[in-house]
Protein backbone atom coordinates (compact mmCIF):
# COMPACT_ATOMS: atom_id res chain seq x y z
CA UNK A 1 0.00 0.00 0.00
CA UNK A 2 1.01 2.97 -0.55
CA UNK A 3 2.53 2.91 -3.90
CA UNK A 4 1.11 5.20 -7.09
CA UNK A 5 1.62 3.42 -10.36
CA UNK A 6 2.23 5.42 -13.53
CA UNK A 7 -1.19 4.21 -14.71
CA UNK A 8 -2.98 5.18 -11.76
CA UNK A 9 -1.43 8.49 -11.38
CA UNK A 10 -2.53 9.22 -14.95
CA UNK A 11 -6.24 8.18 -14.13
CA UNK A 12 -5.80 11.13 -11.71
CA UNK A 13 -4.53 13.61 -13.85
CA UNK A 14 -7.25 13.17 -16.46
CA UNK A 15 -10.05 12.71 -14.15
CA UNK A 16 -8.91 16.16 -12.30
CA UNK A 17 -8.75 17.56 -15.69
CA UNK A 18 -12.22 16.15 -16.76
CA UNK A 19 -13.62 17.65 -13.58
CA UNK A 20 -12.05 21.06 -14.28
CA UNK A 21 -13.57 20.95 -17.62
CA UNK A 22 -16.70 20.18 -17.07
CA UNK A 23 -17.42 22.69 -14.16
CA UNK A 24 -15.99 25.36 -16.22
CA UNK A 25 -18.37 24.23 -19.09
CA UNK A 26 -21.19 23.88 -16.44
CA UNK A 27 -20.12 26.95 -15.11
CA UNK A 28 -20.85 28.54 -18.68
CA UNK A 29 -24.16 27.02 -19.68
CA UNK A 30 -25.83 28.23 -16.07
CA UNK A 31 -26.67 31.36 -17.12
CA UNK A 32 -27.81 30.77 -20.62
CA UNK A 33 -29.86 27.69 -20.06
CA UNK A 34 -33.23 26.99 -18.16
CA UNK A 35 -32.96 24.48 -15.17
CA UNK A 36 -35.23 21.95 -16.63
CA UNK A 37 -32.53 21.46 -19.63
CA UNK A 38 -29.62 21.02 -16.99
CA UNK A 39 -31.84 19.02 -14.81
CA UNK A 40 -32.10 16.93 -18.41
CA UNK A 41 -28.63 16.49 -19.33
CA UNK A 42 -27.03 15.75 -16.00
CA UNK A 43 -29.41 13.18 -15.40
CA UNK A 44 -28.77 10.67 -18.03
CA UNK A 45 -25.51 11.60 -17.49
CA UNK A 46 -25.69 10.58 -13.64
CA UNK A 47 -27.85 7.04 -14.90
CA UNK A 48 -25.18 5.67 -17.05
CA UNK A 49 -22.11 6.45 -14.49
CA UNK A 50 -24.20 4.58 -11.75
CA UNK A 51 -25.26 1.63 -14.42
CA UNK A 52 -21.41 1.25 -15.27
CA UNK A 53 -20.30 1.38 -11.57
CA UNK A 54 -22.41 -1.54 -10.93
CA UNK A 55 -21.83 -3.44 -14.01
CA UNK A 56 -17.92 -3.00 -14.25
CA UNK A 57 -15.95 -5.48 -12.78
CA UNK A 58 -13.72 -4.16 -9.71
CA UNK A 59 -10.22 -4.17 -11.01
CA UNK A 60 -7.64 -5.24 -8.77
CA UNK A 61 -3.56 -4.96 -9.52
CA UNK A 62 -1.61 -8.19 -9.87
CA UNK A 63 -0.08 -9.69 -6.47
CA UNK A 64 3.78 -8.38 -6.42
CA UNK A 65 5.81 -11.78 -6.19
CA UNK A 66 7.26 -10.98 -2.87
CA UNK A 67 3.82 -11.21 -1.30
CA UNK A 68 2.76 -14.09 -2.96
CA UNK A 69 3.95 -16.74 -1.12
CA UNK A 70 2.56 -15.10 2.45
CA UNK A 71 -1.34 -14.99 1.01
CA UNK A 72 -2.90 -18.07 1.94
CA UNK A 73 -0.23 -18.89 5.07
CA UNK A 74 -1.82 -18.26 8.47
CA UNK A 75 0.00 -16.61 11.00
CA UNK A 76 1.77 -18.41 13.27
CA UNK A 77 0.96 -17.88 17.03
CA UNK A 78 1.48 -20.29 19.81
CA UNK A 79 -1.37 -20.79 22.64
CA UNK A 80 0.16 -18.70 25.64
CA UNK A 81 -0.01 -16.04 22.99
CA UNK A 82 -3.56 -16.69 21.74
CA UNK A 83 -5.11 -17.21 24.78
CA UNK A 84 -3.00 -15.44 27.77
CA UNK A 85 -3.54 -17.15 31.48
CA UNK A 86 -4.99 -14.43 33.98
CA UNK A 87 -3.47 -13.10 37.02
CA UNK A 88 -4.49 -15.24 40.02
Amino acid sequence: MGRITKVMLMVAVLMGAASAVGVLFGATLVPSLHPAVIKGLLGPILLVATVRLIVTPERRPPPRPEDADDRNVAPQCSEATAFPRRLR
